[in-house]
């Protein structure tokens, strides 16, 4: 547990969680498979408890976790009492990144796992050494005092699955998590399934996508910066979107020699969304952060509202500052 928190560790926040009854329960903007695999398992929890627990969203179920509904509903339909319900957001610590028909009001509680958080919670969660906010869940659940069912445990599974590079390769990957993940297998989540659900759900039109920004990779400072760009005109072209994106962030990576990985996507004119990873070595959140951006240590994003040149040409200086400067201190 972080500093940020205020509370006494997962045993206050299951105290917090039985002394209240009704629920709305809300991930991120732009949410994948850990915002909703954290979200639809921690509703599945709760209605163990008797608990009225409903997960909203104003936006579209991406394709990677769409199949999650199967496990619990997805409304997009506020009730019409909803704002004296218990407001908890999942998986994002900053107002912004909350959904925009509940950004105004007031956070009963924020469970989260990424380093920057605006502390604006009643009650707050945050483990940055977690690597998923599903595994904080999971955690969540034997202070509950329940147990996992396939449905809770497949939306947990899958979330954390995705945040480990969609294959328990991070940093964060412990013997406790896979101790966890073993009792999520046990209680019915199956992993062939769940990864075909989420990983093999792409378009040929993100193929498409993904070939053209392949095609015009570059690097910079020797190798050491790899980065690629979807242009708008290529999505218009094939019909590509965030597939591709999801896709080549995993692959980017397994290029070799880099240390710092970069992909620009010109979401609209003017309008730039950056995903940054590293390998371990320079943390690519304090890059971020510099273009009002954030996120994990290894793994973080920013938007631009510039033209795609202009966002490439203010990044990539600064990537190359990171790295002279981390790596000199390593020295």
């Amino acid at each position: 547990m972080d500093a940020v928190s205020n509370v006494r560790g997962l045993a206050h926040v299951a105290e917090l969680l039985k002394a209240n009854d009704r629920y709305l329960i809300v991930p991120h903007v732009q949410p994948d498979p850990d915002a909703f695999g954290s979200t639809l398992g921690f509703a599945l929890l709760l209605k163990q408890l008797g608990k009225t627990a409903v997960v909203f969203s104003d936006e579209p179920l991406p394709a990677s976790c769409a199949f999650l509904a199967a496990y619990h509903p997805v409304i997009h339909e506020l009730p019409a009492d909803a704002q004296d319900w218990k407001l908890i957001f999942l998986d994002g610590g900053e107002r912004h990144r909350q959904l925009k028909t509940v950004r105004d009001w007031p956070t009963w509680m924020n469970l989260d796992h990424h380093m920057d958080n605006g502390q604006y919670a009643e009650w707050i969660y945050v483990d940055t050494q977690s690597a998923a906010t599903s595994l904080i869940v999971a955690d969540l659940a034997e202070h509950l005092g329940v147990a996992f069912d396939e449905a809770s445990a497949s939306c947990l599974f899958t979330g954390i699955l995705f945040d480990t590079r969609a294959g328990f390769i991070t940093d964060r990957c412990d013997g406790p998590l896979f101790r966890t993940v073993a009792k999520l297998v046990d209680a019915g989540a199956r992993p062939d399934v769940l990864n075909r659900l989420m990983n093999e759900q792409l378009t040929m039109a993100d193929f498409q996508l993904y070939g053209a920004t392949v095609a015009g990779l570059r690097t910079a400072m020797d190798g050491q910066i790899v980065y690629g760009a979807l242009t708008r005109a290529d999505m218009d072209r094939t019909g590509g979107g965030e597939g591709a994106m999801e896709l080549l962030t995993q692959h980017l990576p397994k290029v070799a020699g880099g240390e710092v990985y970069i992909l620009f996507k010109e979401s609209a004119p003017g309008l730039v969304k950056v995903s940054l990873r590293s390998k371990g070595k320079i943390e690519v959140n304090l890059v971020a952060k510099q273009f009002g951006g954030g996120g994990h240590k290894f793994a973080a994003g920013a938007k631009f509202d510039l033209p795609l040149d202009e966002a490439i040409a203010a990044l990539i200086p600064a990537a190359e500052g990171a790295i002279r400067d981390q790596l000199a201190a390593r020295v």
